[in-house]
């Protein structure tokens, strides 16, 4: 891959730039697995207020969904459309960007916000990364698939592009 495309994708923009955070991102955990579960647990994706189900339970993948307001269940993309929004927004509810966070301090964001905070973290951490969309054939709703989002980052070890979703 070209330097000055690898390059390219290392700048970050007005959605990817994490401002003051940057070097609090930076310290997280350098390996990419973990980091990714590490962000998965301070989201709530708001596909999951879908199922009424899932807002009763104590004990599920996002954790205590009867502590979660009926008011917060749902999409708070417009509210915090970039990285710097997202990670000031989760460390005023909680100061600790840990695996543990409460259902209740987590933000409400869909994969549009989870690839843009993962791909501004990455960006911080020294790689080339970006956000890529598009139509998704595995996740569909009543027989439509719907568009989705997903992060990727160039391992230079392997000299290609990773796709992390």
């Amino acid at each position: 891959m070209e330097k000055r495309i690898l390059d390219f994708y290392k700048q970050t923009s007005l959605y990817t730039d994490l401002g003051l955070y940057k070097d609090f991102m930076k310290k997280q955990t350098d390996n990419i697995d973990e980091l990714c579960v590490l962000q998965r647990m301070q989201i709530i994706h708001p596909v999951a207020f879908d199922n009424p189900n899932i807002r009763k339970r104590e004990k599920c993948f996002w954790g205590d969904m009867t502590k979660v307001s009926i008011t917060r269940l749902d999409y708070e993309d417009d509210l915090f459309p970039t990285a710097i929004s997202m990670i000031s927004e989760l460390l005023r509810k909680d100061s600790n960007y840990h695996n543990d966070r409460k259902a209740e301090d987590k933000i409400h964001v869909t994969c549009r916000g989870e690839a843009i905070l993962l791909a501004a973290t990455l960006k911080a951490k020294g790689y080339s990364a970006r956000v890529r969309s598009g139509f998704a054939p595995y996740i569909k709703y009543d027989g439509i698939a719907y568009d989705h989002w997903i992060t990727e980052y160039f391992d230079e070890n392997a000299n290609r592009w990773v796709l992390v979703d």
